[in-house]
């Protein structure tokens, strides 16, 4: 069984960079010797939610 090791730095600007220039995930993954699985929950995990409307330190909260 395959030990889980995090992705580095250099990993995390290739994916920002590759995806920043229009390439697939399962190209990005590939480029930078990883599963597209694993691509893809970094992604998720990393993403920033935007929401809509005043922050709440803006309104007080």
């Amino acid at each position: 069984m395959k030990s889980y090791t995090h992705l580095t730095r250099l990993q995390r600007y290739q994916i920002a960079n590759g995806l920043g220039q229009g390439y697939s995930q399962k190209v990005i993954a590939d480029i930078i010797g990883v599963s597209s699985s694993t691509l893809s929950r970094e992604i998720q995990r990393n993403r920033v939610h935007h929401r809509p409307g005043p922050s709440r330190a803006a309104i007080g909260r």
